[in-house]
């Protein structure tokens, strides 16, 4: 069965583009949850690396990759 294009009831185009009137999200936007998951990975970068060069100097071989 083929979908009809001309009965669009969801704001696009049939390319997957957003239809005149309906701009979408702006250019950049991100999802909150991949805000919240940034902002966790922001506060703990600089103790995590700081473990992995602790242990690539105690000789740990897998951190050492890192």
């Amino acid at each position: 069965m083929t979908r009809n294009s001309s009965s669009n009831t969801d704001g696009s185009n049939p390319d997957g583009t957003s239809a005149a009137g309906n701009p979408g999200e702006p250019k950049g936007s991100r999802h909150g949850a991949t805000q919240a998951i940034q902002r966790l990975i922001d506060d703990q970068s600089e103790a995590t690396t700081k473990k992995a060069v602790e242990m690539a100097l105690e000789d740990d071989t897998v951190s050492r990759r890192l």
